[in-house]
């Protein structure tokens, strides 16, 4: 199999054997040697330079560009390495510093030629009015690249309907509150995320995440 460079650290990639790799890196692709990056750490900064009109090659000696704003929400640190080193990018996440929450970020002035959301949607609360806030940070003519755990049918599975708020016990379990004001308990929550301490809050339904960005995008 022919080797190629990796788009973030230019450095050929190592096809490393599956059995030597634990799970979560079989599952996120072929590993670069130099970086470790994953195949969709790759492909997002491939897709986010595309849509911007620069070639690959903009990792191979081109300056600071400022002229296209990017946000990220919930890359990872190498994907947040590549495109600061090049463009103006900031990243935040959904439940650490920096933090953006989506169900409340209306009043940001900004808008960005390019909004990133890698694996965040499976866990906001309210999913409808998540969307619609990052709906209001793509400027017009901007492009909106979401990453996220779904399945092909049309509903979300829903595990917390109308979950507000969450109690993580000692044990691993939850209590949480439903937007009636009533507390449930759940034993075994799903949790994961950059920290592996984010609560799941849904399974995303593809065909549900197509019909919402097309009310507000």
């Amino acid at each position: 199999m022919p080797k190629q460079a990796c788009l973030i650290c230019n450095n050929r990639i190592k096809y490393v054997e599956n059995a030597k790799l634990a799970f979560h890196e079989i599952r996120e692709g072929l590993i670069c040697n130099c970086w470790h990056s994953s195949w969709h750490e790759r492909a997002l900064v491939y897709n986010v330079i595309a849509l911007i009109g620069v070639g690959p090659d903009i990792y191979k000696g081109c300056e600071l560009d400022f002229s296209h704003p990017i946000l990220g929400i919930g890359d990872s640190f190498r994907v947040q390495a590549a495109l600061a080193s090049k463009f103006s990018y900031t990243n935040t996440f959904l439940d650490q510093f920096p933090q953006l929450n989506l169900e409340d970020n209306f009043k940001i002035p900004a808008r960005f030629e390019v909004v990133t959301c890698s694996d965040v949607l499976e866990h906001v609360f309210d999913f409808e009015k998540s969307i619609m806030g990052l709906s209001n940070l793509v400027r017009e003519m901007g492009w909106l690249i979401i990453r996220v755990p779904s399945n092909p049918d049309s509903r979300h599975i829903e595990h917390y309907s109308g979950i507000q708020s969450y109690k993580k016990a000692e044990d691993g379990s939850i209590t949480w509150e439903d937007s009636n004001g009533r507390f449930h308990h759940e034993k075994s929550p799903v949790f994961h995320g950059g920290d592996a301490n984010t609560l799941e809050t849904r399974v995303v339904g593809i065909h549900k995440l197509i019909t919402e960005l097309k009310k507000w995008i």
